[in-house]
């Protein structure tokens, strides 16, 4: 009996989706988005939880990654959390490594037309879950462009 394969996995990555209720003008949006990450970089220290937010103004892709009983927990509280609504679970899955360990909670912000191609699950090739397109998007635009 292979006693690696039965220890129960240290981290998972947890990957879902939603739809922004956020009210107000543009400036209070950006005020609110501010305060939850705000939130979450402080909670996600203190819980070992990392990960990267993808927001294009309307809807929000979200990757937690760290211990399964915190990563679980904390989307407990989000699937409650009333700024958004559709709070879709996409994948969590065990992992052997963080994809974005050294992020808090990593930002990507852009516009709907920016991110439509590479975020809509019908855009996707057959081959490809969209809890994969939204990892490899989050992996190229944290790679490659300066984020907040």
């Amino acid at each position: 009996m292979d006693l690696e394969q039965e220890a129960p996995p240290d981290l998972c990555r947890l990957i879902y989706r939603s739809q922004m209720t956020i009210d107000g003008e543009p400036q209070a949006v950006a005020d609110e988005i501010r305060r939850i990450l705000t939130w979450s970089r402080d909670w996600n220290r203190r819980t070992g939880i990392s990960g990267a937010l993808l927001f294009d103004l309307r809807r929000f892709a979200q990757v937690l990654e760290g211990p399964p009983h915190a990563v679980k927990s904390l989307f407990g509280h989000i699937a409650c959390d009333e700024r958004h609504t559709n709070v879709t679970l996409l994948d969590c899955v065990p992992v052997r490594a963080r994809e974005f360990s050294t992020w808090s909670m990593a930002y990507v912000e852009s516009t709907p037309e920016e991110l439509e191609p590479r975020f809509d699950a019908n855009a996707l090739r057959s081959d490809t879950s969209e809890a994969e397109a939204i990892l490899a998007l989050l992996r190229f635009v944290l790679q490659d462009h300066r984020t907040t």
